[in-house]
C-alpha cells in the first residue's frame, strides 16, 4: 500500500502590532471578518467561531459575483497568544467553481520580535500541489489585510524619549 503523497504550505509575515492584538484578530468573529477576504470586492458575512479545542469555526467569504465559499474545521490546539491549530476543508458553496476537497491542517505561530509578531502560517495536506499553490498565492493577500487592520489599531508601546541638550 502507498501512501498518498500529500503538499504543503508556509507563509511568513511581520506585522508591526503586538502578538496579542494579532492574535485577537484571527479568533474575534467580527475582527476576522475585516480582514479575511482577498481584496478589492470581497466580503467575509459569516464568521462563526467557538474558540476551544474541539469548537468548530464556519467562515463565509463571498466574491465580488456574490458567490460565497464557506471554509469550516475544528480547532486542534489554542495556546494564547502563540499558536493556533485548526483542521480546514471547504463547504458546499455557492461559487460557480470547484473548491479543494482535501481536508487540511493549519497552524499559526505568533512570535514576538523586534518591533511586532512574526506570523508563521503552515498548511499541510493538500492532495495536489496546484491547490496548494492557489493557497500559497492567497495567504500573502489575506495577511497583508490583517496587517492592515492591526497595525492601524495599534497601541503605541511606551518608549521613553531623551531630549537633546
Amino acid at each position: 500500500m502507498t501512501k498518498q503523497k500529500t503538499f504543503s504550505l508556509r507563509v511568513e509575515r511581520t506585522i508591526l502590532a503586538k502578538r496579542d492584538d494579532v492574535f485577537r484578530a484571527w479568533i474575534t468573529p467580527e475582527l476576522l471578518k475585516q480582514w479575511l477576504h482577498a481584496g478589492e470586492g470581497w466580503t467575509t458575512p459569516v464568521a462563526e467561531m467557538d474558540v476551544r479545542v474541539g469548537g468548530s469555526f464556519r467562515w463565509g467569504i463571498r466574491g465580488p459575483d456574490g458567490g460565497t465559499f464557506y471554509e469550516v474545521g475544528e480547532f486542534v490546539d489554542i495556546a494564547p497568544p502563540e499558536r493556533l491549530v485548526y483542521t480546514c476543508r471547504f463547504e458546499d458553496d455557492e461559487v460557480d467553481f470547484e473548491m479543494p476537497k482535501d481536508e487540511t491542517i493549519v497552524r499559526v505561530d505568533f512570535a514576538e520580535v523586534p518591533g511586532g509578531t512574526k506570523v508563521t502560517l503552515v498548511s499541510d495536506g493538500y492532495s495536489k500541489a496546484s491547490e496548494r499553490d492557489d493557497h500559497q498565492n492567497g495567504w500573502p493577500g489575506f495577511l497583508a489585510n490583517l496587517a492592515l487592520l492591526v497595525e492601524r489599531n495599534a497601541r503605541p508601546t511606551s518608549t521613553s524619549t531623551r531630549e537633546a541638550r
